[in-house]
């Protein structure tokens, strides 16, 4: 293996837990996720020379992934969604076990804004996470999904009304905040 192959394979071996996360958001699906992430990895590694040494090799990732994760769609059928949302209802009864337990309730709220970005369609989906958990600027966003500022704009504006129904605590939630602080689950990042 030649020396500038190594650097690659070593960076795309980095990037594997981002990748993960993003394929898991993509998915909703544990199993799907990991095709998902090996066939990007196989692609990246297929395609390395195309990669431009001046760009983030995350969002050259993320952009085939991305696609691999559309190819994934057009051949089969998004698995039955297990986990999360499933869990919610027997979360929900029993609630008032712990309705002392701040760290339980916080779990909780979490559990929840989950399922419901797993309820989102795809395009919000991806863009939420890739800002929200990723950190990326609207621009390499834009650049991953392949659409412009402005619809990665108004998707992630549209999920985050999703979300404020399941975050009543943010819903109040200032329009010209852009701090972490005033909405920990719904973020604003630019």
């Amino acid at each position: 293996m030649s020396k500038e192959k190594f650097e690659v394979t070593s960076r795309i071996a980095a990037e594997l837990p981002h990748l993960r996360r993003f394929a898991r958001v993509l998915t909703g699906h544990p199993e799907m996720a990991d095709d998902v992430v090996q066939d990007t990895v196989e692609r990246g590694l297929r395609k390395w020379s195309k990669w431009r040494r001046d760009g983030s090799i995350r969002s050259w990732l993320f952009g085939i992934e991305y696609r691999v994760f559309l190819d994934h769609c057009k051949h089969r059928a998004r698995p039955a969604e297990v986990g999360v949302a499933q869990d919610l209802d027997a979360m929900s009864e029993s609630r008032a076990d712990f309705a002392d337990d701040p760290a339980q309730i916080h779990h909780l709220t979490l559990s929840r804004v989950m399922a419901a970005v797993e309820e989102l369609p795809v395009q919000q989906r991806s863009v939420l996470s890739l800002v929200i958990l990723e950190g990326m600027s609207y621009d390499e966003v834009a650049k991953i999904v392949n659409a412009p500022i402005g619809t990665v704009r108004s998707r992630l504006f549209r999920a985050r009304e999703s979300l404020r129904t399941v975050c009543p605590d943010d819903a109040d939630m200032d329009q010209e905040s852009e701090t972490a602080t005033d909405a920990p689950y719904l973020r604003q990042v630019k």
